[in-house]
């Protein structure tokens, strides 16, 4: 059994590992987001591409790892693309409060989600300038 725990947040692999900063793979980990994207690279990687296993690793390795990856980034993208999401109290969300078990388990919390309007769906432009609604 791997502790995934442990591996995900050891300091001396990650800068600042008990915050929640999506934008570190941008920038600080950019080398990992290929591994992301393909993880049964890590054995020509070297022993750093260790240090993040998503997905699990060897045998007990996510057999639908390789779907998963695609339609999570699709499913998440059309989420984000199509609606904001806010607090459903007005207070600002809390995400790094978690419970801890077997896995992690974010604290629950109302949000409410709101459609975005398609302006630019329902406006075209003409080829003399002018704007019309279909």
């Amino acid at each position: 059994m791997i502790n995934f725990y442990a591996l995900h947040m050891d300091p001396k692999n990650w800068v600042r590992p008990e915050e929640f900063r999506p934008e570190r793979f941008l920038e600080e980990e950019k080398d990992l987001a290929g591994f992301v994207m393909n993880p049964e690279s890590h054995a020509t990687r070297g022993p750093e591409a260790y240090k993040f296993l998503p997905y699990g690793s060897g045998r007990r390795m996510c057999v639908g790892s390789g779907l998963g990856r695609v339609v999570m980034m699709l499913k998440v993208a059309t989420y984000f693309h199509c609606f904001s999401f806010k607090s459903a109290t007005g207070e600002p969300i809390d995400t790094d409060s978690e419970n801890f078990g077997v896995t992690l388990v974010p604290k629950e919390y109302d949000v409410k989600v709101v459609a975005r309007a398609p302006a630019k769906l329902a406006l075209s432009i003409e080829g003399n300038g002018a704007v019309t609604e279909h």
